[in-house]
């Protein structure tokens, strides 16, 4: 995936949060015309609006991140192979184990 590609999924995160919320505010105007009591408690607690909000603090968080994938080179985007790096921090070990139990000349009895 290109720094680009990843930068619009980043940054997009929120808008479509919010775009989700939108809708279902939308949604439930239109299918339920009945108003209910539109009071602060209303608009802080119904599900829609909070999504919303959440939408716009996702939006908020990852919009600096997407930037900065934006920016960044596609070496700096490249996850590094820890799988590499455990085989070698397990070798490590079991020369240092063989080192304490038989000295360090590495001489094994038959």
């Amino acid at each position: 995936m290109s720094s680009r590609a990843r930068a619009t999924a980043i940054g997009m995160l929120g808008p479509g949060i919010s775009l989700i919320g939108l809708i279902w505010i939308l949604l439930d105007a239109l299918f339920d015309p009945t108003p209910e009591a539109a009071n602060f408690r209303y608009f802080i607690f119904d599900s829609p609006h909070l999504m919303i909000a959440v939408g716009t603090v996702v939006s908020a968080i990852c919009w600096p991140i997407s930037v900065q994938v934006a920016r960044a080179q596609p070496e700096e985007l490249e996850l590094p192979d820890f799988e590499a790096e455990l085989a070698e921090d397990a070798l490590e070990d079991d020369e240092a184990t063989a080192t304490e139990e038989h000295g360090p000349y590495q001489w094994f009895p038959k």
